[in-house]
């Protein structure tokens, strides 16, 4: 692997430079029986950093992630990391009370969740002081959340990259908890570089022609 810039954020290099370089037309992923092109990330990903900014998220912020593999994880994840933010992406299987302790031990300001956990977490909002804006996906007019595709359909289309460090936090991914209360390991903007070339080129041998099924969820670091 070789050495990248003292500044360096992880969405503008994994995003951003495939549009920037001509790639924006091909495929990211596939959802639903549909293509999202680079192009379609990166738009997104703008808008998703934008909302988060207008709701008060500010470099070095977390911000609680509770999502299904889809789209909307992949514009959350990113934003958050192009603003500057970091991403706290957990399990959507948890009870009220772990994420109560998640969003006390996050300090996240923001939590964006899909509409079936939404009625966990807000059971316990009364309890989490620090947290201001719950974002819904796939639900309108829940009472005291933002609507998702509301907030990105507001939200200015294009946003300059935060001007992180490699060494900067990136994401926190949550232990299972399996001796005591979750752990967060935390991966700075360079590491997702570093696992990126190491365990995907190194170790699986991707190349760009090729298309990944991942059995892992995405809110588990080997799935990222």
């Amino acid at each position: 692997m070789g050495s990248f810039p003292e500044h360096f954020n992880a969405a503008a290099f994994f995003v951003d430079r495939h549009v920037a370089e001509g790639r924006g037309a091909r495929m990211a992923f596939r959802f639903g029986g549909r293509a999202i092109t680079y192009a379609d990330l990166a738009a997104s990903v703008d808008r998703c950093a934008n909302a988060l900014a207008a709701l008060g998220v500010e470099i070095e912020h977390r911000v609680l992630l509770v999502l299904n593999d889809s789209p909307a994880f992949a514009a959350a994840f990113w934003g958050a990391a192009k603003l500057g933010a970091v991403a706290v992406p957990v399990n959507t299987l948890m009870t009220p009370a772990e994420y109560e302790f998640l969003l006390a031990d996050s300090r996240a300001p923001v939590a964006i969740v899909e509409e079936s956990v939404a009625g966990r977490l807000l059971a316990v909002r009364h309890r989490c002081p620090g947290l201001r804006a719950v974002v819904v996906v796939g639900s309108r007019g829940l009472p005291g959340t933002h609507d998702f595709d509301e907030l990105l359909a507001a939200a200015k289309p294009t946003c300059e990259p935060a001007r992180t460090l490699g060494e900067d936090i990136c994401y926190w991914g949550y232990t299972s908890g399996s001796t005591g209360e979750p752990k967060a390991a935390v991966h700075s903007h360079a590491h997702f570089l570093a696992a990126a070339d190491l365990v995907g080129v190194g170790v699986f041998g991707l190349e760009a022609d090729d298309l990944v099924f991942s059995a892992s969820k995405m809110f588990f670091a080997f799935g990222l």
